[in-house]
């Protein structure tokens, strides 16, 4: 039987006091990730794969990073804020790009907005006494599979007269007393 690595990849943490990432295989005492990074290609087949027109220069630009004869892919990384119990306020890619942000209600108990790096907005406002959504604000349910079960935007059924709450309920399903109906999703069952 002969053994072949399917996988690998290997995680920085934060130092105790958010400066900057510990060496590899050291954990600090809050284990806040610093980045994760996932081998990409060995040498070997960056060569064989791309030949003389991309080097080590092309390949770092690319935001790869080369050690132990790989070139690793990495991740996103979050920047924390020790004054708020360490959430999450920055989102930074490995490319340089403007970091997303992250703001939060007085409580920190939810995430109010996101800012890209493009300036798009997402916001929500929240409900406090059922801790969800404030209706007016579009909100989606999702199957197992990911696709849209059913979607609601400020009260308002935004599947009404669509197929499938007499469907679910000939196969014996249950009736939904949330005032939402599900929706049949192409790939759904």
């Amino acid at each position: 039987m002969r053994l072949r690595l399917l996988g690998a990849g290997r995680t920085s943490y934060y130092a105790d006091d958010l400066s900057g990432p510990m060496p590899w295989g050291v954990c600090g005492s809050r284990a806040l990730a610093f980045e994760q990074q996932a081998p990409a290609m060995s040498d070997g087949q960056g060569a064989a794969v791309y030949g003389a027109d991309v080097d080590a220069v092309v390949l770092a630009e690319a935001g790869y990073v080369a050690d132990e004869g790989l070139w690793w892919a990495r991740s996103m990384r979050q920047v924390f804020d020790p004054a708020r119990f360490f959430v999450p306020i920055e989102v930074r890619d490995p490319f340089g790009n403007p970091p997303t942000q992250v703001s939060y209600d007085a409580d920190v108990l939810f995430a109010m907005s996101v800012t890209d790096a493009l300036g798009n907005v997402a916001s929500a406002e929240y409900d406090y006494r059922v801790l969800a959504p404030r209706p007016g604000h579009r909100r989606q349910r999702l199957t197992r599979r990911g696709g849209v079960r059913r979607a609601r935007n400020g009260g308002r059924d935004l599947h009404r007269g669509s197929a499938g709450i007499g469907a679910r309920r000939q196969r014996g399903g249950s009736d939904h007393h949330d005032g939402l109906r599900p929706v049949r999703v192409a790939g759904s069952r």
